[in-house]
């Protein structure tokens, strides 16, 4: 798969950014962890780049355990806009893999960062997802260009002036979240405390970010840098070392 490098171009490969200088995990660890969960759900995205009137393939396939019963459970894919609102939305019922088509990409998205998720659903509420990062670019209009990046192993684009992903995330419709602690307490070594995180805007959050007050302190969150839809809620368990507040 693809993990975000810089937020600048796409890189097939991640090191020394899983944590930071001071222990902490940072954003690939927690997409590598989701990706090992015993449900996945994944878009099967054939390019972080794209160009507008390409069509794209909406297929979306699910990694189970297979002692798990998914009959009753929905497949949703949710492509936003660039700024944050839904574009097209389409769900069915869960299948190990669902086609819902394509999509053609707009006009409106050149030169513009945009983000898809992929929902596994019970009754409403998100059992997995995980969440992709597209750039549509005016590079690829020209046809050389194109085909050359379609159809052979290609060097990176290397945008010097964009666009880029968190430029793009400033300029979207802004949301607005609330936290409560529901439970907190100790497991060995270590402190917890489980937070409902409420996205109370109509619009989608991303990506939500939880970090200490204190940033020397050593702590890591059943997840983090997450995608929350508009009016969804969250539980995340935050760890920490034993003694910290």
């Amino acid at each position: 798969g693809i993990m975000p490098w810089v937020f600048k171009r796409p890189w097939p490969t991640v090191g020394v950014q899983f944590v930071d200088g001071d222990d902490n995990p940072g954003f690939p660890y927690y997409a590598l962890q989701n990706s090992y969960k015993n449900i996945n759900v994944c878009w099967c995205q054939n390019w972080s780049i794209v160009k507008t009137g390409e069509e794209i393939p909406l297929v979306v396939k699910t990694l189970n355990d297979d002692s798990i019963d998914l009959s009753d459970h929905e497949i949703t894919l949710t492509l936003y806009n660039p700024d944050f609102t839904i574009c097209k939305e389409y769900t069915a019922s869960y299948s190990d893999t669902v086609d819902f088509g394509t999509f053609t990409i707009p006009e409106s998205f050149r030169n513009k960062c945009f983000i898809v998720s992929a929902d596994i659903t019970l009754n409403g509420v998100c059992i997995n997802r995980s969440t992709y990062f597209n750039k549509c670019t005016g590079i690829l209009d020209n046809p050389d260009t194109f085909k050359k990046y379609r159809t052979e192993p290609s060097d990176n684009f290397y945008f010097e002036n964009g666009p880029f992903l968190k430029e793009e995330i400033s300029k979207a419709n802004k949301t607005e979240l609330t936290a409560k602690l529901l439970n907190k307490g100790t497991d060995g070594n270590y402190n917890y405390a489980d937070i409902e995180i409420t996205n109370i805007s109509d619009v989608a959050a991303f990506p939500v970010t939880i970090s200490m007050k204190d940033e020397s302190k050593r702590f890591f969150l059943s997840d983090n840098f997450f995608l929350l839809k508009g009016n969804e809620k969250k539980t995340v368990r935050i760890t920490c070392d034993k003694g910290e507040a």
